[in-house]
């Protein structure tokens, strides 16, 4: 293994690998998605092996000077052993990286590389399903052909640009099947090249921690935003009977400049615009199809600008992100805002031999559009303005009052940690805070403001092997985290304890104590409540890597402290080899979940004055899940592979127990038909499932109301498979398909996408 550091400047990492069959890997920063056009070969004879490297310079980024030092580590992995030689030596127990890379001097570069890549793409894909012979928008199987293509130019020998045309994501990874009960957003990875490629440049802010739950990093840019499921597809759901429901939002064009100035600036700008989504549909009171904009022309700019200082042991940025989007009618502007724009700040120190560090960054961010877009964005599952027992400051530029004619909503964010990372005593403290008013969800993710997080811990490590362990890792540490108006929501009390043993089994550990805590989120609007505290262990024993055949099972446990809550967590897997050639990775979960206070929904009722007018529904939930995550990768040959990944996912739930809690910032709750009140059950039928019907009260003025839950069962088998590699220098193919079948709505779509002709000119 090479690793190259080409600006010498203790920060970069470009790395490439090679084992004796001759298959390459490589990754830029940390970064996977890198594509360098390299090539190595392989010898192997009564000595050994050894490996020869041809690198292109139109591969790797420097700077201008005719004279250059880069730093390089040279590494060799003796699987047989477990052992890692390298050329320029650290202890364990430092920070090592690119600050403890051997120097390459005297590097003369004659002239300057250029290099133009085009990708065009043709994606064929028919979708299977069941179709309903009154939907007139879907058949049993649709045809879909989609043409594109990427470029990427060379504009320097440190700066780079990279645009795409409708661009193939075909080939891209399905994601994971999930059981989301909550009100946030399932978070996503992204995974599609174009904006894989080269995303460290746009990386900002994020968080670290030695040990840390419950939290988010501090972002302002999340690509899967752009591209995405339209946002009012769900609002033409809720009024048609039959809709097309289109799957995502058309990238008319993406471009991006990525690289490193002479003058140590790392630069990143990409600009992408997508096309309006229109979205028919029928209703009950229509006979003809309606049509409604689900997704508007927008324009998302991404800027990010980073210094590095003191020979790269600092660094400062800057990072500006904006979106805007053209809103024609009024459907649009009541739900979505027209504008939104943050810019943030974000900084970094290390000292005595990076053994210590500070890092942290701070955002502004501003939202625009209609009074109604801007009422519905306090009212999100983020924000929870309407909270009637909230204290709200009110007044000045970040006023995060519950206003239903502002246009406007702006807030802030911040985070910071100082932190000891190598040796053999450990310790960091952290804050991280999101104002009310903090909103950047147009290009960002948030799952929610109003909070002010801290942590702190301490650990200790030994690294030096001894008769019965290889190396201990400990960590112990506590965090809380209380809202702006002083509501203590998040208190948390864990320990971790690693260890290898002197087989190379590994093992790892931790429990963590959550007391009971008021929840400002529970009533999903509504007052504050108690949260019942749990306590949560989990335990993973994982067998020694450089084997054939590696084992690894993960149990999770966690039980409530003053209430049934409890869930139970079983991960099994395996990965093997049954040829040199071909690996395989069976990952299966087992997961059952008992939650005491699953929200249902809020029912308006005046006689309910110590709730402000409303019933919190809540009800005893039991939920089962399994999956089976499958991947297969076969090496037919150095540069020929075939990639397949496969996850068979099935979830059930039910409700029981329906109930409602005594009081605000309390813990009891009072069931209906035990505690207060009466309670019918009708049973369920086909298709559907039961209702109820409940009287809080009894004999008492509350009107009673009627709940219909529906059956949560989920189930669904998706895969992707993906053969790919050279077929000359300077070219590559790339055929995928992907699948993925819906059991509750019995549809299916399969798809072919076939990659050609990646020209490039001579590398020098």
């Amino acid at each position: 293994m090479v690793v190259l550091d080409p600006y010498h400047n203790h920060r970069d990492q470009a790395l490439f690998e090679v084992n004796p069959a001759g298959v390459r890997g490589d990754q830029l920063n940390g970064d996977q998605g890198w594509d360098p056009i390299w090539t190595a070969a392989t010898k192997i004879d009564a000595l050994g092996w050894t490996a020869e490297m041809r690198i292109p310079y139109s591969q790797l980024r420097f700077s201008r000077d005719s004279v250059q030092l880069w730093g390089m580590q040279i590494w060799r992995y003796e699987d047989r052993l477990n052992e890692r030689d390298m050329w320029s030596f650290w202890k364990r127990s430092d920070a090592g990286g690119p600050a403890y890379f051997g120097s390459v001097e005297g590097i003369r570069i004659g002239e300057r590389p250029r290099q133009l890549e085009l990708l065009p793409y043709v994606l064929a894909g028919e979708q299977l399903q069941h179709s309903d012979a009154n939907d007139p928008f879907h058949g049993s199987h649709d045809t879909r052909i989609h043409v594109g293509g990427d470029v990427k130019y060379l504009l320097t020998s440190n700066l780079t640009l990279d645009a795409t045309f409708y661009p193939d994501f075909g080939q891209v990874e399905v994601d994971p099947a999930t059981l989301n009960l909550s009100p946030y957003e399932t978070f996503y990875d992204e995974k599609r090249p174009f904006f894989i490629a080269g995303s460290s440049a746009f990386s900002f802010g994020g968080l670290n921690c030695q040990f840390c739950d419950n939290v988010s990093g501090l972002s302002v840019f999340y690509s899967r935003r752009i591209g995405r499921l339209p946002q009012l597809s769900d609002w033409v759901h809720g009024q048609a009977t039959f809709a097309e429901a289109p799957d995502y939002t058309p990238i008319i064009g993406a471009a991006k400049v990525t690289g490193r100035t002479n003058s140590g600036y790392t630069v990143g700008l990409l600009d992408a615009v997508t096309s309006p989504q229109t979205e028919r549909y029928l209703t009950a009171s229509s006979p003809t199809p309606l049509k409604q904009v689900v997704e508007p022309l927008s324009n998302y700019f991404v800027g990010r600008v980073q210094k590095e200082l003191n020979n790269g042991n600092s660094a400062i940025g800057v990072a500006l992100t904006s979106t805007v989007r053209r809103l024609d009618d009024s459907v649009l502007t009541n739900h979505l805002r027209n504008r939104a724009e943050a810019a943030g700040l974000d900084w970094s120190h290390t000292w005595h031999h990076h053994d210590y560090s500070w890092t942290g960054s701070a955002v502004l961010s501003s939202v625009e559009g209609s009074a109604a877009s801007i009422t519905a964005t306090e009212r999100s599952s983020a924000h929870y303005f309407q909270r009637p027992d909230r204290d709200a400051s009110r007044g000045g530029f970040f006023d995060a009052s519950y206003d239903t004619v502002a246009t406007a909503l702006r807030g802030y964010g911040f985070y910071t940690r100082v932190a000891k990372d190598n040796g053999n005593w450990l310790w960091e403290v952290l804050q991280n805070w999101r104002s009310p008013g903090f909103e950047v969800n147009d290009l960002a993710y948030l799952d929610r403001a109003d909070y002010k997080w801290m942590d702190a811990n301490i650990g200790r490590q030994w690294t030096v092997p001894t008769r019965w362990y290889r190396s201990i890792n400990t960590i112990a540490g506590v965090q809380q985290q209380f809202t702006y108006d002083g509501l203590k929501n998040n208190e948390d009390w864990h320990a971790f304890y690693g260890m290898q043993f002197t087989n190379y089994w590994n093992l790892r550990s931790f429990w963590i104590f959550n007391p009971t805590t008021e929840d400002d989120r529970l009533t999903r609007g509504g007052p504050a409540v108690m949260h019942t505290g749990y306590n949560f262990g989990q335990i993973e024993v994982s067998t020694d890597a450089r084997k054939r055949a590696v084992l690894d099972m993960i149990v999770g446990v966690a039980h409530g402290v003053d209430s049934p809550t409890r869930t139970l967590t079983l991960k099994p897997g395996v990965a093997f080899k049954p040829m040199a050639s071909v690996f395989v990775q069976l990952s299966p979960t087992f997961q059952t979940e008992e939650d005491a206070a699953q929200y249902v929904t809020t029912v308006p009722d005046s006689t309910d004055v110590a709730f402000f007018g409303n019933r919190y529904v809540f009800g005893y939930i039991k939920t089962r899940t399994i999956s089976l995550d499958t991947r297969v990768n076969w090496t037919f040959s150095p540069n020929l592979t075939l990639q397949l990944f496969v996850q068979p996912f099935i979830a059930s739930g039910a409700y029981s127990s329906f109930r409602e809690f005594e009081k605000p910032r309390a813990v009891k709750k009072l069931v209906y038909g035990e505690d207060i009140g009466t309670i019918v059950r009708t049973p369920a039928s086909e298709g559907a499932g039961a209702s109820y019907t409940v009287d809080p009260d009894g004999a008492g003025p509350a009107a009673a109301f009627s709940l219909r839950i529906p059956i949560l069962l989920r189930g669904r088998c998706a895969g992707v498979r993906c053969c790919g590699g050279s077929i000359g220098r300077g070219r590559r193919c790339t055929s995928c398909g992907r699948s993925s079948a819906l059991g509750s709505m019995r549809r299916g779509r399969s798809g072919l996408g076939v990659r050609r002709g990646r020209f490039l000119g001579i590398s020098r």
